[in-house]
C-alpha cells in the first residue's frame, strides 16, 4: 500500500477532471479501480466525491469511456468473500 494513499487518491481524482482524451480518462479509471480494491480506499474515494466525478464522465457520451466507467463502478460494488464476516 502506498504510504500517502489519501493524497494520491485526491490527486488522481483531480487529474480525472482535467484530462482531455478518452484514452487518458480510461487509464485513470483503471488506476482508480485498482485503488478501489481496498475498502479503506473506497471510503477515501467517496470522501473526495470520486463516485460523482466518475459518473459525471457519462455526460461525454463516449461508448468506450462509458464501458470503462461501468467496469469501474462494478468493481466498487463487488463484495469479495473475504470481506464478509460471519458471526
Amino acid at each position: 500500500m502506498v504510504a500517502n494513499t489519501p493524497n494520491l487518491i485526491y490527486r488522481i481524482l483531480l487529474l480525472l477532471e482535467k484530462l482531455n482524451t478518452t484514452e487518458a480518462k480510461k487509464l485513470t479509471l483503471r488506476v482508480i479501480s485498482t485503488l478501489g480494491e481496498n475498502d479503506l480506499n473506497k471510503i477515501e474515494i467517496g470522501r473526495h466525491q470520486g463516485f460523482k466525478k466518475i459518473l459525471r464522465l457519462l455526460i461525454e457520451d463516449d461508448p468506450e469511456l462509458t464501458s470503462e466507467i461501468v467496469r469501474t463502478i462494478k468493481n466498487f460494488l463487488e463484495v469479495r468473500d473475504e470481506d464478509i464476516q460471519v458471526p
